[in-house]
């Protein structure tokens, strides 16, 4: 098993790695939707690190780079595992692996977000010293079933297309 960037590993392998990964998670994306996400959150490939058993990707952590609160912080943008893979601490040993990295590039903090039903990210995040902050509920929904219509709301505000 061999740990390294992601600075020199294609998107069409990381999306594979990532489709597996998630095969059997609640929430999945397609191959545009996983690109979107990962530019919408700053992601960074040569930040971002994976393990590799000979050539195959089998467990990985994405990382989009910020400011947050002031600080430059990483952004936990997708961490996953293949099945045949989970348990043995390979998310733990990537985590570990990405912090020095992170330090030389300047990054001050570690953000990451997990559902809290997800028992076994909820169990490594813990056990790296991770702590719960805030928590969020997510819906969702087809867009021609949110509808587009605007609302009039008695306020002082006011929302519209931009």
């Amino acid at each position: 098993m061999k740990i390294k960037s992601l600075g020199d590993t294609s998107f069409d392998e990381l999306f594979g790695a990532f489709e597996q990964a998630f095969a059997d998670y609640e929430v999945r994306l397609d191959k545009s939707e996983l690109l979107a996400m990962l530019k919408r959150r700053g992601f960074r490939p040569d930040l971002s690190f994976a393990a590799f058993d000979s050539d195959k990707m089998v467990s990985f952590t994405c990382n989009g780079i910020g400011d947050f609160n002031g600080k430059q912080t990483a952004y936990d943008t997708g961490t996953g595992t293949l099945k045949d893979y989970r348990g043995k601490g390979l998310a733990t040993q990537v985590f570990e692996y990405s912090i020095p990295h992170l330090g030389e590039a300047g990054i001050q903090e570690y953000l990451l977000e997990v559902l809290q039903h997800n028992t076994g990210a909820v169990s490594v995040y813990s056990k790296l010293g991770f702590e719960v902050t805030r928590e969020f509920y997510y819906f969702k929904t087809k867009n021609d079933k949110a509808g587009d219509k605007a609302k009039y709301i008695d306020s002082r505000y006011s929302l519209m297309p931009i």
